[in-house]
């Protein structure tokens, strides 16, 4: 009994400085701070200790991805133009997807920049792969765009330029 009453009057005192000093405030909720930080600790530390259980779970396994053999697209119309953004450079034209039975996703390309002076002595000046995200059901066409990136690309006297359609995603 004696207890709660000395604990009661602590309590007093405390809220009753609290409110009067500023200086007794900053101390009492920096005492209070520390004790909640203890007892997070103190919770902390007995906890049971887990033990590890080594589970396999395997990755999703991916649908399989189609492939369209590159022999069957038709590729037309194609340029090579100066894309907006430095050594961006856009290869464009259109693609035909003469596959019976599958839908083309997209197409990569190797594109090639090269110097020729003289037609015999071509030099490669750059050289760059790109992608299109295309669909293109069996039997149709769309048109398409790459964007390619010549870094540090030379001047050349006579450029010229080629691509090689190099594979596709299909579904």
């Amino acid at each position: 009994m004696h207890i709660g009453i000395g604990a009661a009057i602590v309590i007093v005192a405390v809220i009753y400085f609290m409110i009067v000093s500023p200086g007794f405030r900053v101390f009492a909720l920096g005492v209070f701070g520390l004790g909640v930080l203890a007892v997070i600790v103190l919770i902390a530390s007995n906890q049971p200790p887990q033990t590890a259980t080594s589970t396999y779970v395997a990755p999703p396994v991916a649908p399989p991805v189609a492939q369209i053999p590159v022999s069957n697209l038709s590729i037309r119309d194609t340029k090579l133009s100066k894309g907006s953004f430095g050594a961006e450079w856009i290869l464009s034209g259109v693609v035909v997807n003469n596959h019976e039975k599958h839908t083309l996703e997209s197409v990569r390309f190797k594109v090639t920049m090269k110097d020729c002076p003289m037609a015999a002595e071509c030099l490669i000046i750059g050289e760059d792969w790109g992608r299109s995200s295309v669909t293109v059901p069996p039997r149709q066409a769309r048109a398409f765009e790459a964007k390619v990136h010549f870094q540090n690309l030379p001047p050349a006297t006579k450029p010229t330029w080629g691509y090689e359609p190099v594979g596709t995603s299909a579904k």
